[in-house]
């Protein structure tokens, strides 16, 4: 298995593995919690008898497969596959209001950026769907620019606060420099400094991961919050990530101690830590025990195919 799909595989299985966090709230524990239980994941084959995968894997599904097919993402072409192909009834999926929304309007008829629009102005929740499912941006293109063209254009497939496309291009850009051998301290630095995220909430939170590191969870969650809102996901699993010297486990375990929303935070800063070291065997041992395995690992080998050595994306 090489790094990208290493990648792939981590986002799918940690979104599957931490499937129940999205039905619960969890508290903020007192103190970093130091073991994995793996007893927990016996009740979670629910579907087929298999690990259910969330909306979040879906919908980057249909990334993969827009990005097969043209190369580069288009907002309005991705939002009509997102209509055609996402299943937003599904109460495992669980997604969020802002693409449950988008969604059934286009499937009322009305044009793409009419729904988005009507959408923001309706609920103008900056949540982190969009964020966590652009995962396979990073893994396709070679340039950076271009990641993070594509990357905006997906994210405002369903949601065009700014807040959510400076978060997801935030993650694709950690995503791309933990690939190309950047370590985690040398990723939030390019963070706080790059002209490609404009929000400065961002990037003061960014700034203040460093001083937390050896804080106890509730002050990390004073400062970073733990919401399933798009800068804090991402900016608590940047921490996370920081945190547990980008160890796979220890980065899963960060983000529970957290609390608030896990799965989220933990899907981010796992697919982080196996970008910059690998997936554990004991987690790649249950990749076969997740529902609709043998499609996406045909799925996953034909993106990798596929990448292009150069393209034009505009």
């Amino acid at each position: 298995m090489n790094k990208k799909s290493e990648v792939l595989w981590s986002f799918i299985l940690i979104d599957s593995l931490t499937l129940n966090y999205n039905f619960v709230k969890v508290p903020t524990a007192n103190n970093w919690i130091k073991e994995f239980k793996w007893d927990l994941l016996e009740g979670l084959k629910l579907c087929n008898n298999k690990y259910c995968y969330s909306s979040r894997v879906e919908s980057a599904l249909s990334i993969m497969r827009e990005l097969i097919s043209k190369g580069f993402i288009n907002s309005s072409d991705l939002a009509n596959r997102f209509s055609s192909e996402l299943r937003i009834t599904d109460h495992i999926r669980r997604y969020s209001i802002v693409t449950s929304e988008v969604i059934r309007y286009l499937r009322s008829g009305k044009p793409w950026y009419e729904s988005v629009l009507s959408v923001l102005t309706r609920f103008n929740i900056p949540d982190d769907e969009a964020v966590i499912r652009s995962v396979p941006i990073p893994l396709f293109f070679n340039e950076l620019k271009d990641v993070v063209l594509n990357t905006e254009r997906q994210a405002m497939a369903t949601h065009i606060h700014p807040e959510v496309v400076n978060a997801s291009k935030a993650y694709a850009i950690s995503l791309y420099l933990a690939l190309n051998n950047y370590s985690h301290w040398d990723i939030l630095e390019y963070l706080v400094n790059t002209r490609f995220i404009e929000d400065r909430v961002l990037k003061l939170k960014i700034r203040s991961i460093e001083g937390l590191i050896n804080r106890r969870p509730r002050d990390v969650v004073r400062i970073l919050n733990n919401n399933y809102l798009a800068i804090s996901t991402f900016t608590t699993a940047l921490y996370c990530l920081c945190r547990s010297e980008a160890n796979f486990i220890g980065s899963i375990l960060c983000s529970i101690s957290l609390g608030g929303d896990v799965s989220g935070r933990a899907v981010i800063a796992s697919t982080l830590s196996a970008a910059l070291k690998s997936l554990r065997d004991e987690f790649k041992s249950k990749i076969k025990e997740v529902d609709n395995y043998e499609y996406m690992e045909d799925l996953i080998k034909h993106f990798i195919l596929k990448r292009p050595h150069n393209i034009n994306t505009s």
